[in-house]
C-alpha cells in the first residue's frame, strides 16, 4: 500500500492498506499512510484521518509525525485545544522541531480566546535555543502587535533586523509594525532611508511606496500620499 501511494495510484494502494489494516490494526505503517491519504484528499476526509492517526499514537506514542498530522487534522476541524496537546507532546519529544514549534505558538494565539502567555513562552524557547535566527523574534514581534503592544512588538522587530539586516522579509514586518502603531513619521523616515541605501527598492518596491503613501495621508500630506499609491500602481503593472 504505501509503495502504491508513492506511485499515486490512489485506489489501489487504499485497497492495499485496507487490507493490511484488516490483517494487522496495528500496522503503523500503514496507519500512517491512509491517515496521511485521508488528510490530504480532497475533500480533506478529517474524521477517517483523525481515526487513524490517533491509533497510531496510541500504538506508538514517540510517533513523531502521527502526532503532527493529527493536530494538523484536529485544527482543520477547529479542536485547537487537541491540536495543541499533540504538537506539544511532540515537541517534548523533538524540542528541536522548528516547525512543531512554530505550529504549536500558533495553535495557541489562534485560540479563542488566545492563550498568549502560552504562545509566548513556545516562541521565547525557540528564540533562547536558535538565537541568531530571525524566525523567532518575527513570530514575538507579530505576537506583541496582535496584544496592542506597538511599542514591544517595533523593539523585538528591530532586533531581528539587527540580526538580518538584508532580510527584506523582516524590514516589510517592520514597516507593518510601524503602520499598525500609526507610528506615521518613523515610518516615513524608514521608507526614506531605505529608498537612499537600496535604489533597487525604489525602482520596484511598490509595498514600500504603499506603506509611505498611508503614512503621508495620516498626516496631512493626501496629495503627496496619492502620488504614491499611483507610483506603487505603476510598478505593479
Amino acid at each position: 500500500g504505501v509503495m502504491l501511494l508513492t506511485e499515486n495510484q490512489e485506489q489501489q494502494a487504499q485497497e492495499a492498506l485496507n487490507t493490511a489494516l484488516n490483517l494487522d490494526p496495528k500496522n503503523q505503517a500503514a496507519l500512517f499512510s491512509r491517515g496521511q491519504m485521508r488528510l490530504k484528499s480532497k475533500p480533506p476526509l478529517l474524521d477517517g484521518a483523525i481515526k487513524d492517526l490517533s491509533a497510531l499514537r496510541d500504538v506508538d506514542p514517540n510517533h513523531i509525525e502521527a502526532r503532527v498530522s493529527l493536530a494538523e487534522a484536529l485544527r482543520d476541524q477547529g479542536r485547537l485545544d487537541e491540536a495543541a496537546k499533540e504538537l506539544d507532546e511532540a515537541l517534548k519529544r523533538a524540542p528541536e522541531r522548528r516547525d512543531i514549534r512554530i505550529n504549536l505558538a500558533g495553535a495557541y494565539a489562534a485560540m479563542k480566546p488566545p492563550l498568549w502567555a502560552e504562545a509566548e513562552k513556545v516562541i521565547q524557547e525557540g528564540e533562547r535555543s536558535e538565537p541568531k535566527v530571525v524566525v523567532w523574534k518575527r513570530m514575538e514581534a507579530r505576537l506583541l502587535a496582535s496584544r496592542n503592544l506597538n511599542e514591544k512588538a517595533v523593539l523585538k522587530i528591530r532586533e531581528a533586523l539587527a540580526l538580518d539586516p538584508q532580510n527584506g522579509e523582516v524590514f516589510r514586518d517592520y514597516l507593518e509594525l510601524l503602520e499598525g502603531g500609526k507610528y506615521w513619521a518613523q515610518l516615513m523616515a524608514e521608507v526614506e532611508r531605505a529608498f537612499t541605501a537600496d535604489p533597487k527598492l525604489a525602482q520596484s518596491g511598490w509595498w514600500a511606496y504603499v506603506k509611505r503613501a498611508v503614512a503621508l495621508s495620516n498626516t496631512g500630506h493626501k496629495k503627496e500620499g496619492m502620488a504614491d499609491f499611483v507610483k506603487a500602481m505603476e510598478l505593479v503593472q
